[in-house]
């Protein structure tokens, strides 16, 4: 029975090859999009499933009460002694490892190069599967001092010399390599080159204040367990309040709001925390691509369910004989929903072009890049793909033939067989308008967010960023001392200014500061800058009330500046009666305001204004901004490479120009990327919804060509019979439309109001959008009327 279904699907969709073609092509495009959004989900979920027992591993994260507005606020870190305090008191954890960031210079034999890795002891080998080519997972890790290399990092410091017992410098310190990590077996949220071991915080006097109290170190360490078997998650959970009353006690700059645990599976598409350890992507990102896949999934699955209604008055005759010679209903569900499936396994064919075609470009995108993953099709390696996407083709051609199916197989033969085609209700004719009207409002609603996503796009990266970063290269002074650099640079003539700073603005990341003034009862949480007396003046700042640094004054160390919005969260009311006031930072520094500076943007432009405070510290210079004379910027980078080995070090030179450098903003970049995603899916639902609309105007022009010949015999004009044809599709396009613009309007407006930075919803952008989409219905419908009006009328009606 199956073979003769197939046999009969393929025989009909021969038959009508324009409609089978519209509904393949249309399912293969959004199936396509589907397909490549199920790699990537795919992908996502299986980072860190090579590790043994992975469903009993978990990382302890925390949140904070002092955050921003009051809210508790989630972080990936966790106190630094949190680990030894599990080990002591924890239920059911077998194992504990904690992990603490860094990242430097490691030189050896005058070979010097970037290294990032994790502290860590030999407990990280029994809670994670990383492995070894060469050492002792068990003692590795006892020593201080001890170092760990990935081969790669192994290779530039040492090339093809046996690294093993290898001396290396990095932080004032001498390590030795006692091990090779050999390569990951499988994808990890945990990146790093090497790891060192963690008794070296331990025992190094330098780290000793990490371990002093709690909140010291509660940015850069993280905290992982292994449950032993049977153990229940849930009971460690519930020790954690005790747990925090008993050795994290709060204080007046931020306290322990809860510690949670969370499956090391659900870290990658998980919460959105700050300072994760690696490049974990948060859920929201999977679950609106999802959703952007379903809604063209359906557009296509409304075409299917649109062209075959309609085609359903063609078939009625087909379905009534059968009935009349024995066929049951089911029998014709079952013919009806094969054909469905036929066509939508021709169309998987199709969208498997269509996916290889996507996959480049979708690999291109900032936050894959970034996450440091590829998506492949790996169908030798990998067969549990393609049952996948089978199974996703059948269960799409189901949904899609369903309603046509019971449709066509509800006909009561007696009727068919009389003449009477219309169903009672003609509910099938009701269907087909609702969904012309759905899926053509859904079209113009994703044009006109588009052409907003545009503009707001184009807004921010011409916007004005409060500081001048024309003609500027940024430097990474790394071991150079910032005296030394610019007194060796400032003597070229192509060189304006030279500035220094902790971090610059727009770098994509920084640094906290807690403050608050003596009659504030909860810290603000604002964020700290460390800047020289140039850095003012060489990014063209403005300072709006009091002075700024200054060498002449040897108690700047001791001061501040603030920034308009800091002032504004302090509660002070002018600029200039913020000057001379006292402000406390991380509950024990206090420091007086000398200048309040104009606002200027330091964080990503989707972000809003931050409040700063500057600060005067000469040791925590890591940047320095070299402004050029104008029209000098390429001279003045020549003059650093060629000036930078001079300088002492052996690390290489890290320059960047300052325009360059804002381009690669990390909130720009995923903005474009959404940007390109919904363009594309944009384009798509455009696409479907002229191929659903050429359809029915062609079903429409098909079925009416007798009376279109009669009408013409009778004098009708061209232009008549265009109108007749189209005026019905006119009226659809008209009520669509009446529906998109207010959703378009709402719902853009509602993104849009969560940006502190952003265009005006107006007039033009909505009526620019409904203009080309109602241009594009009338091409679509106007070209089969117009090729219906002008048929030969003798030879239409010849043919009845």
């Amino acid at each position: 029975m199956l073979r003769n279904y197939l046999k009969i699907a393929v025989r009909t969709l021969w038959k009508h090859k324009g409609f089978s073609a519209i509904n393949v092509f249309g399912l293969a495009l959004s199936m396509g999009v589907c397909l490549l959004i199920l790699l990537f989900v795919v992908d996502q979920k299986s980072y860190d499933r090579f590790h043994t027992d992975s469903d009993r591993l978990y990382r302890v994260y925390s949140d904070y009460k002092a955050a921003i507005n009051g809210r508790a606020q989630l972080y990936a870190t966790t106190p630094i002694t949190l680990a030894k305090v599990l080990r002591d008191e924890a239920p059911g954890v077998a194992a504990v490892a904690p992990v603490r960031r860094f990242g430097g210079t490691a030189e050896h034999a005058g070979r010097s190069v970037p290294l990032s890795g994790l502290y860590a002891d030999p407990d990280f080998f029994d809670v994670f599967s990383f492995g070894l080519t060469a050492g002792d997972a068990a003692t590795a890790l006892a020593e201080p001092y001890a170092l760990l290399l990935a081969p790669e990092a192994a290779t530039r410091l040492f090339g093809t010399d046996d690294p093993l017992g290898q001396p290396v410098e990095m932080g004032g310190a001498t390590y030795t390599v006692a091990g090779l990590l050999a390569e990951p077996p499988g994808p990890s949220h945990l990146a790093f080159e090497a790891l060192a071991s963690f008794v070296t915080l331990e025992t190094a006097p330098q780290h000793a204040g990490l371990f002093n109290t709690w909140h010291s170190a509660n940015r850069s360490s993280y905290t992982f367990v292994r449950f032993a078997d049977n153990a229940d998650p849930e009971a460690l959970a519930a020790a954690f309040p005790s747990i925090i009353e008993r050795h994290y006690p709060g204080d007046e700059e931020a306290w322990l709001a809860g510690l949670h645990l969370q499956p090391l599976t659900d870290i990658n598409l998980g919460q959105i925390m700050d300072n994760q350890l690696g490049m974990a992507l948060p859920a929201v990102i999977a679950y609106f691509l999802v959703a952007l896949a379903l809604v063209i999934m359906g557009a296509s699955c409304f075409n299917y369910m649109s062209l075959s209604v309609a085609r359903s008055l063609t078939r009625a005759r087909e379905v009534g004989m059968r009935r009349v010679v024995g066929a049951s209903r089911g029998q014709l569900l079952r013919q009806f929903l094969t054909e469905a499936v036929v066509v939508a396994l021709v169309a998987l064919v199709v969208a498997l072009g269509v996916l290889l075609w996507l996959l480049p470009g979708f690999n291109q995108l900032w936050f894959i890049n970034f996450s440091g993953t590829q998506i492949q099709l790996n169908p030798l390696t990998d067969g549990r793909v393609y049952v996948l996407f089978l199974g996703f083709s059948v269960g799409a051609g189901l949904l899609a033939g369903l309603y046509p199916a019971f449709y066509l197989a509800r006909y009561e033969p007696l009727r068919v067989l009389k003449g009477v085609l219309r169903q009672p209700g003609h509910s099938g004719f009701r269907l087909r308008k609702a969904l012309v009207v759905m899926q053509f409002a859904l079209s113009v609603f994703f044009f006109i967010s588009a052409l907003l996503l545009y503009q707001q796009f184009q807004f921010m990266t011409q916007a004005e960023f409060g500081f001048d970063a024309d003609d500027i290269v940024n430097v990474q002074l790394q071991d150079v001392p910032y005296d030394v650099f610019r007194q060796q640079l400032a003597q070229h003539p192509a060189v304006a200014t030279i500035s220094a700073a902790s971090l610059v603005p727009m770098e994509g990341s920084r640094s906290d500061a807690w403050m608050r003034t003596e009659g504030m009862d909860q810290p603000e949480k604002g964020y700290r800058l460390a800047i020289d007396e140039h850095f003012l003046g060489n990014l063209g700042l403005t300072l709006l009330a009091g002075r700024n640094f200054s060498q002449d004054f040897s108690a700047d160390t001791a001061n501040v500046l603030l920034s308009a919005k800091a002032v504004q969260r302090l509660g002070f009311a002018t600029p200039e009666a913020t000057v001379g006031q006292t402000i406390t930072l991380f509950d024990d520094w206090h420091r007086t305001v000398v200048g309040v500076v104009a606002d200027f943007h330091t964080n990503s432009m989707i972000m809003d204004i931050d409040p700063l405070v500057l600060t005067y510290e000469p040791d925590r210079y890591r940047t320095a901004s070299v402004r050029a004379v104008p029209g000098q910027l390429a001279a003045v980078e020549a003059h650093l490479a060629e000036a930078w080995p001079a300088l002492g070090t052996a690390t290489p030179l890290d320059a960047i120009r300052y325009t360059t450098q804002i381009e690669q903003d990390p909130g720009l970049l995923l903005y474009r990327d959404f940007l390109r995603i919904v363009g594309l899916i944009t384009g798509f639902a455009v696409l479907i919804a002229c191929l659903g609309l050429l359809g029915m105007a062609t079903f429409a022009a098909e079925t009416r060509v007798k009376e279109v010949g009669i009408r013409k015999v009778l004098g009708a004009s061209v232009a008549s019979v265009i109108l007749l044809l189209s005026k019905e599709f006119l009226r659809l396009i008209a009520l669509a439309l009446v529906l998109a613009l207010p959703l378009a309007w709402f719902v853009n407006g509602l993104w849009l109001d969560a940006l502190p930075f952003r265009v005006d919803l107006g007039v033009p952008v909505f009526a620019l959008g409904a203009g080309v989409m109602l241009a594009l219905a009338l091409v679509t419908i106007g070209s089969q009327a117009t090729r219906a009006a002008r048929t030969n009328p003798v030879e239409t009606l010849r043919q009845g």
